[in-house]
């Protein structure tokens, strides 16, 4: 998943990793367009990571699940929903620092 620091211990950047592609339809897969983008830092111009880039098929794929899924949030009570909201603040805190 994502990292959210790229700077080590001693002050030197570090990669992305297991960050290549998207979220499409429940699991991270690289995109099909057959194009890469390349994030930089944009102080060392250090390469972070390279993302598969997605094509027009991904992204319907993507609206679909996305459609699919938020049936399923809206079925939720407030309560089942405020727990996952809160779940996910937790572990950005928990990852802020990594």
């Amino acid at each position: 998943m994502i990292c959210p620091s790229t700077v080590t211990s001693n002050g030197s950047s570090k990669s992305y990793s297991g960050f290549d592609g998207q979220y499409i339809g429940g699991s991270w897969r690289p995109g099909k367009h057959g194009g890469k983008n390349i994030d930089a830092d944009p102080y060392s111009e250090e390469t972070l990571a390279e993302i598969a880039m997605a094509n027009a098929n991904d992204l319907d794929e993507v609206y679909l699940s996305a459609a699919r899924t938020q049936e399923k949030w809206v079925a939720l009570l407030p309560e089942e929903r405020t727990a996952v909201m809160l779940r996910c603040a937790s572990k950005a805190k928990e990852r802020r620092n990594l």
